[in-house]
């Protein structure tokens, strides 16, 4: 049970992976659509706030936390509490905060 939990995991980050990069893809046509339909003057100024993309907002699915909080559950559940732990803690990594029913599920895990 706790496999299957992992494989869905692994396969809805590949989703999120594939997501991310067309979202990316269709911005990028964006700004160059918006950029060939400017003028071709360019100052120093606008370069800069052209290339300022650090800012970015991390993307998620709608129903990710639940599809961590499945795993974490089954992975405890199974003894694999070490494996529950880990995945709880690289959550924020992938842009994910755990909820009240994630902690509740690795608490009960615990006990």
């Amino acid at each position: 049970q706790s496999d299957l939990a992992i494989n869905g995991l692994r396969v809805m980050l590949q989703q999120k992976q594939k997501e991310e990069k067309a979202i990316k893809r269709a911005q990028q046509l964006e700004q160059e659509h918006h950029t060939s339909r400017s003028t071709h003057k360019k100052t120093k100024n606008s370069k800069n706030k052209n290339n300022n993309c650090n800012n970015e907002e991390q993307y998620s699915l709608s129903n990710e936390v639940g599809a961590w909080t499945a795993a974490i559950d089954a992975c405890g559940k199974s003894g694999g509490i070490e494996t529950a732990i880990r995945l709880f803690y690289s959550m924020p990594k992938f842009g994910v905060q755990p909820n009240t029913i994630t902690c509740g599920c690795l608490t009960d895990c615990l006990l």
